[in-house]
């Protein structure tokens, strides 16, 4: 990063950058505070896998919403009114950086204020995505098959097995994964025969750790478009519901206060039906919930270790709904 502020000097203009230390948030990614005289921003370096066209993607979101009232932030034009740059083998933003309130832990509830305008924002962003340009992604909601699961998950469960010894860590993922594979084997066709539409242009990722509130406790700003894609409004709103209200390390009636807060939110905005709810909340179950398999993925064929910390959650979350 030594050379970092020069760079920021070619590509903006900024006369003398200083680049803060790194803010340890999101996958893969490298995120920092710049400071140019009395102006603030953030610089962020995307992951690796990122492709120049899957970011112009997400910039073209980023700009659609915010012309459409959603308070979402906007990468910061270069010199050549381009959104990115490329530095050291990885493309890089500039963001105007935001002073506001920030729940920092993902085990933090929000308030039921916090709730009800989060559900109020995420309804506006989906009717603004309802009518979007198709062009703007080419990414669509997954929907996971049967058959195409069951290989996968096999193939890791014998590439665990191929170990000579089993280590605490193998041995716990080999259970989880065993869990997962008895789960969708006992389960029939007929039961991933989801309703998922391909209708809206939807945020992806839209919980409380992507978002930032002002002193009313409403939403003043959304950020983190990277998963930003073409689906379903509710498959979309059940992840926000999931993510913000129940992953904390306790699960109680404050949780569920907060949830019907959210849902009010967003009745009010945008209507949907119990029938289609509870449709979607068959699809979560299996879809993100039992046959996800990223952990696994990453360590056992990427020789990623980093998801590896999500693994007690992740395990946590099929505990709780089996149950």
């Amino acid at each position: 990063m030594k050379d970092m502020p020069q760079k920021l000097n070619e590509v903006y203009g900024l006369k003398h950058p200083r680049i803060g230390d790194s803010i340890p948030r999101g996958y893969s990614a490298q995120n920092y505070p710049v400071q140019d005289g009395n102006d603030f921003f953030f610089l962020k370096g995307y992951a690796p896998r990122r492709d120049v066209v899957r970011i112009k993607e997400i910039h073209s979101a980023e700009q659609f919403f915010a012309e459409r009232d959603i308070p979402a932030i906007v990468a910061i034009p270069t010199r050549n009114m381009d959104s990115i740059f490329e530095h050291h083998d990885r493309y890089w933003s500039l963001y105007p950086f935001v002073s506001a309130f920030h729940i920092e832990s993902p085990l933090t509830l929000p308030t039921i204020r916090h709730a009800n305008d989060m559900g109020h924002t995420l309804a506006t962003l989906h009717q603004a995505g309802a009518f979007a340009p198709k062009n703007i992604t080419t990414k669509r909601i997954e929907s996971k098959q049967k058959n195409v699961f069951l290989s996968d998950a096999r193939a890791l469960h014998e590439k665990i097995l191929e170990k000579s010894s089993l280590s605490n860590l193998d041995t716990e993922m080999l259970a989880f994964l065993t869990k997962k594979l008895e789960l969708v084997q006992a389960a029939s066709h007929d039961t991933f025969n989801f309703g998922i539409r391909f209708d809206h242009l939807i945020h992806g990722d839209l919980h409380h750790l992507n978002i930032f509130f002002d002193a009313e406790e409403s939403v003043s700003h959304v950020f983190d478009f990277e998963r930003v894609m073409v689906g379903d409004r509710i498959a979309d709103l059940l992840y926000t519901i999931f993510l913000s209200f129940l992953d904390t390390a306790v699960i109680d009636d404050e949780n569920f206060q907060c949830i019907k807060s959210f849902l009010n939110g967003y009745q009010k905005n945008y209507p949907l039906t119990h029938a289609e709810l509870e449709d979607r909340l068959h699809w979560f179950y299996w879809n993100e919930i039992v046959m996800m398999l990223w952990i696994e993925t990453n360590y056992y064929l990427r020789n990623e270790t980093r998801s590896n910390e999500y693994l007690p959650h992740r395990k946590r979350r099929l505990e709780i709904y089996i149950k």
